[in-house]
């Protein structure tokens, strides 16, 4: 008599939320396509030789260099760095070699593979898709050439490539054994995204870097609290290492990147080298021991050929906000099997200028812009829209970065060419700059608020190798800074550093300059601002003077500082007072000469008009040695403003920042007319347009419109000729931007309205 088993059995597609009961005889069928969600056998490439598929949903995934850089990561092809060898479990293998220098002037650019997601209903990140029960398997070797392992070498992880809270989970091989690497701190206690730590280590001691292969097993086991809460568990060549019991925490990832061989995000990346990795599979539900010994057998065995889904992976503009007429470098990555892309307002197809679904072009803008890319394969479509805003009355000989006045008010976030540091480490206590509206409807950036990390991108504008630009912008120092702050019992510190630098939004240390240790022997090296201000409330005391400085320690370890309060005001900046910075920026290879002899591969001068556009001009220094004087290679492409936590730091955002700004050379010029500085309510408009004139009857009707938008006071006159007679007030007091003069029963009348 046979012998009969009844198994339930999960239907072989990504969780579909119902169960089917069947009868089978004595050979078990494979469970392993139950709730598979993608599978990556790295056996081949495809398409244009940049991706090896994903056989099951199609999440195909590319080789990408440039993980970690602030511009975004790049596409290649396979190579002899990245390329596929038969030294595998079955069939082939990924081999990595990031040990070659940087390529294609892109520094932190070793390179990795990567699925990245841009559908929310996509399957994988799995970690997304099923935050509390899933499985992710792997094969991993390590050759002889292999660099000791530490935590910081990701060789497979799931990450917010976009960093809105930059999450990330990953796995590291180490000496010892492996390492879990979590980090998500939404800010403001977001009740939807878990709390996984500002960035902690969970290691294991199970052995993967011995020269054999092995099988990594990762699982997230929900613990049946309904909260998306659970635990963690690894199985290294199907054994359970008992070692190794973290617990997750409720709520969800935020997450939209699969990689291996990197922690691929906006920011400075962990890469592996001399690695292979074969077989990667995710699943949304966590595996048993037999399952996860018959995957090591067999892998995948009964895998379909799915047709990806047309997508648009990126759409993106090198700047969103620029002086009209000026020109933006629009970019895309699409399917590479597309029949058709083009991009609207007069481009039209660019089909013909993109290579395996990537391209870029120049466009010219002339008004506020909204460009549609349209993306084709048979009878399939998908768009997608970017909004390019545009900017009057600039000098020539200047590119626009950020005036504000284009931005929404409050939080600044990712408005136009600017973007804010949400997440990292430290982020539980950031705030946010913001944008204020002053008396006179101009707009401003108020900083200095805690701690706050902004910076406006130069797009195709950036300070490269060989290039003297000039930095501008405006600050403004509010009174308010120097009374009494009732929640800090005192008067407020102050510590901003501003400048120009090339690094992705990682953290608070590549941008406060702390310590200076840079110009010096290799030992001393360290991350600072680049070519920067910095200010700050001196040494003087509690309430002492807010002064300008600047500062570094050359290749002899002697310290140098430079200060407004030292050398031209002992009384240190004023309050209430419009400041215009230069900062020349000379961004050299390693040069002997340069800096008076000094020698760096880029430094900078000051200047500094006190009082505004009609104020006294002050070069405050020159010849200063940036703190990445020894990045040789780099293109500084952004103006930051980073507020340094101090105790004493008050939340209001008493120093204002305008009109950032980058020259074509060195400029002294002013690109636009200072605005106001003074925080308020706007009280009357900077212009009203009469929108519509009507008449019915005896009735007429006026309607307008102001700038900027806002409640203000109107008054409506009238007088029976254009050229003469004086006008005679019909209605004051007006609080709408309508109104109906009656009894209009003139042949002719003309109309204005005034504010108030």
């Amino acid at each position: 008599m046979k012998q009969i088993i009844l198994s339930a059995r999960i239907a072989s597609y990504c969780w579909a939320g119902f169960l089917a009961v069947s009868v089978v005889t004595e050979t078990f069928a494979s469970t392993l396509t139950n709730g598979l969600c993608a599978y990556w056998p790295l056996d081949n490439a495809t398409g244009c030789n940049n991706k090896t598929p994903d056989v099951w949903s199609g999440y195909d995934m590319q080789v990408i260099y440039g993980g970690g850089n602030s511009s975004g990561f790049f596409l290649t092809n396979f190579n002899d760095n990245m390329h596929f060898t038969n030294d595998a479990v079955r069939g082939n293998a990924i081999y990595v070699n990031n040990n070659t220098p940087a390529f294609n002037g892109v520094g932190n650019n070793g390179m990795a593979l990567a699925f990245k997601s841009v559908n929310t209903n996509d399957l994988v990140p799995i970690n997304r898709y099923s935050p509390n029960s899933n499985t992710v398997s792997f094969w991993i070797k390590t050759d002889n050439q292999h660099p000791i392992p530490n935590s910081d070498q990701r060789v497979w992880c799931e990450s917010d490539y976009i960093r809105t809270y930059a999450s990330v989970i990953d796995l590291s091989p180490t000496t010892s054994g492996y390492d879990l690497f979590l980090r998500q701190t939404p800010p403001g206690g977001d009740p939807y995204y878990g709390s996984f730590s500002g960035g902690s280590h969970t290691t294991g001691s199970a052995v993967i870097t011995d020269g054999a292969w092995h099988n990594v097993t990762f699982e997230a086991l929900p613990d049946g609290s309904a909260t998306n809460s659970g635990t963690y568990a690894v199985y290294v060549d199907a054994v359970l290492d008992p070692s190794f019991v973290p617990v997750k925490a409720p709520g969800f990832w935020k997450l939209d990147t699969v990689a291996l061989f990197a922690l691929v995000r906006n920011g400075s990346a962990g890469f592996i080298t001399n690695c292979m990795v074969d077989d990667l599979a995710e699943w949304s539900r966590p595996l048993t021991t037999n399952e996860i010994t018959e995957y090591m057998a067999t892998g995948i065995t009964n895998a379909h050929v799915v047709i990806p889904p047309l997508t648009i992976s990126v759409f993106a503009s090198d700047l969103y906000s620029v002086v009209q007429g000026a020109k933006v470098t629009l970019s895309w990555q699409v399917s590479s099997d597309a029949s058709g892309i083009s991009i609207d307002n007069g481009i039209g197809s660019v089909l013909p200028m993109s290579v395996c679904g990537v391209g870029s072009t120049n466009v010219t803008v002339n008004a506020n812009t909204t460009y549609h890319l349209i993306v084709t394969r048979g009878i399939n479509s998908v768009t997608n829209a970017i909004t390019i805003q545009t900017v009057t009355g600039v000098a020539a000989g200047w590119n626009y970065v950020g005036g504000f006045n284009e931005n929404a008010l409050g939080v600044l976030a990712n408005q136009g060419n600017w973007q804010t540091l949400l997440s990292s480490p430290q982020t539980a206590g950031y705030t946010q700059p913001q944008v204020l509206q002053t008396v006179t409807g101009n707009q401003v950036l108020g900083a200095a608020g805690s701690t706050e990390l902004s910076a406006g991108f130069f797009g195709s504008h950036g300070i490269g190798i060989g290039s003297t630009n000039t930095v501008f912008f405006r600050f403004y120092v509010d009174g308010g800074i120097n009374t009494n702050d009732t929640v800090l019992g005192g008067i407020p510190d102050v510590d901003v550093n501003v400048g120009a630098d090339d690094a992705a939004l990682r953290d608070l240390v590549d941008f406060t300059g702390t310590p200076p240790l840079v110009g010096g022997s290799p030992n001393t090296l360290g991350a600072g601002p680049g070519p920067a201000v910095r200010i700050f409330r001196s040494a003087g005391g509690v309430g002492g003077p807010i002064d300008l400085t600047a500062n570094y320690v050359d290749g002899t370890g002697t310290y140098h500082y430079y200060s407004y309060a030292a050398s031209v005001d002992a009384a240190g900046l004023a309050s209430n007072t419009v400041y215009n910075v230069w900062i020349d920026v000379y961004n050299n290879q390693n040069d002997p000469n340069a800096a008076g002899g000094i020698g760096a591969a880029n430094y900078y001068a000051v200047t500094v008009q006190k009082g505004g556009d009609a104020g006294t001009i002050i070069p405050l220094f020159a010849y200063v040695i940036s703190d990445r004087s020894t990045n040789s290679n780099e293109t500084l492409n952004e103006a930051f403003i980073c507020a340094n936590s101090t105790a004493g730091q008050s939340t209001n955002k008493f120093v204002r920042f305008d009109d950032f700004y980058v020259s074509t050379n060195v400029n002294h010029g002013l690109p636009v007319p200072q605005g106001s500085f003074i925080v308020g309510t706007v009280t009357t408009p900077t212009s009203i347009n009469i929108n519509s004139v009507s008449k019915t009857g005896s009735s007429v009707n006026l309607n307008w419109s102001t700038v900027p938008a806002g409640s203000f006071s109107f008054t409506v006159w009238s007088r029976a000729s254009l050229t003469s007679g004086s006008w005679s007030t019909v209605a004051s007091g007006i609080t709408g931007n309508t109104y109906t003069v009656t009894g209009a029963t003139a042949d002719q009348a003309f109309y204005k309205v005034s504010s108030p």
